[in-house]
């Protein structure tokens, strides 16, 4: 991961601007570290179960699932696969869908301990909510 010079004291613009300089795949792990903190701080004392359960919600896919499943998606677009590689993208396809149902099934999961709705969880841990 490169290094980015910042000023030792940032005001939150400066900070975004720093986090500019980040490729996609190194603003995802800023990105999921950040929502990791924020959860933290909404809930600084959490049980083990809570504390388990976020760090599966927050672990995101696997790259050795993303960075291929993006080089399928860019050649797929432009109608370059051939039918091994959409064989490999339809793959890797289930298995990001795989992991989001067990990513919601955690956030299910966590919003019962915690006995909110899972729409109320996702507005505290500051993710976005799913498209309708």
């Amino acid at each position: 991961m490169p290094t980015i010079q910042v000023e030792a004291n940032l005001s939150p613009d400066e900070l975004l601007a720093a986090v500019q300089q980040l490729s996609l795949p190194e603003l995802e792990v800023f990105l999921d570290k950040a929502r990791l903190l924020r959860a933290q701080r909404v809930a600084p004392v959490l049980s083990h179960s809570e504390s388990a359960l976020l760090n599966k919600i927050n672990a995101g896919i696997p790259a050795a699932i993303l960075d291929p499943f993006r080089e399928l998606k860019e050649k797929q677009e432009s109608e370059m696969l051939t039918e091994a590689e959409h064989a490999e993208y339809m793959h890797l396809v289930n298995a990001i869908e795989a992991h989001n149902v067990e990513r919601l099934s955690w956030l299910i999961e966590l919003a019962q301990l915690r006995q909110q709705t899972v729409t109320d969880l996702l507005h505290d841990l500051g993710l976005p909510l799913p498209h309708a």
